[in-house]
């Protein structure tokens, strides 16, 4: 069988054998760089670290939107991931400090990490950190509630409701406009809200590449094969399935 078919059957979540599926896991295939499209604020984030434009960024969104994979992004285009590397829960460079998911992380720590992320703007560094909706409002409740404590300050029921509102209208409107809390500058971006469409297509496209089906060129079997059949009718009627 051809090995790209394999690899395919290893991202779908038809079964439960969707060992590929997990964008730690895909940064380890050949074929991960040859399907995959980079995203707008992948190669955003990438060119700001390199123009030395700090910004501090999180994301947010449903499991498996595609989080994991812009950090990926990022961290190829500085040549940052070395091949067969795997990610690490957090990890810093010079210029770069990321959380990939806070939920790995222990609740003690997820406030501190926030921190830090925040912070890195102020340390000339760029900060990525990806969190589900839960974890991050705790956090940001955590850091807040430190923070005045610092100086002296209350925060009461109504102070927490006020910062869990402004972070949850971010997430809802989704307008990439930069947030301010308690001093702290970041972009707050949901990847489940923002429109995928065009993007699968560019993947749609890519998996279809001849490339990757050319050893079925050679199986004995390619004239009753189910699997290059649909391949090839997508491939002949392409234009009509990406309308």
């Amino acid at each position: 069988m051809n090995v790209f078919v394999n690899y395919l059957n290893s991202i779908h979540n038809i079964g439960g054998d969707s060992t590929g599926s997990l964008a730690e896991k895909q940064v380890k295939s050949p074929f991960f760089d040859m399907v995959k499209v980079d995203r707008k604020l992948g190669t955003y984030i990438a060119n700001g670290i390199t123009a030395q434009n700090h910004q501090a960024f999180i994301l947010t969104g449903h499991a498996g939107d595609g989080k994991t994979s812009i950090l990926v992004q990022v961290l190829k285009a500085l040549n940052r991931l070395k091949e067969n590397e795997e990610l690490k829960a957090q990890n810093e460079y010079a210029d770069f400090y990321y959380v990939k998911d806070m939920s790995e992380i222990s609740e003690e720590q997820q406030a501190d990490a926030l921190r830090k992320a925040l912070e890195s703007p102020a340390r000339n560094q760029t900060s990525l950190l990806i969190s589900n909706t839960g974890p991050l409002l705790q956090a940001f409740t955590g850091l807040v509630e430190a923070k005045r404590k610092e100086e002296e300050k209350t925060f009461n029921d109504s102070d927490r409701m006020e910062l869990q509102s402004k972070l949850l209208l971010q997430l809802d409107q989704n307008n990439n406009a930069p947030l301010s809390i308690e001093g702290y500058n970041f972009v707050l971006v949901n990847i489940a809200r923002v429109d995928n469409v065009a993007f699968s297509t560019q993947i749609l496209k890519k998996i279809l590449d001849e490339g990757l089906w050319g050893e079925c060129q050679d199986c004995v079997k390619k004239d009753c094969c189910p699997i290059k059949n649909n391949r090839d009718c997508v491939f002949r009627q392409f234009d009509r399935v990406s309308a």
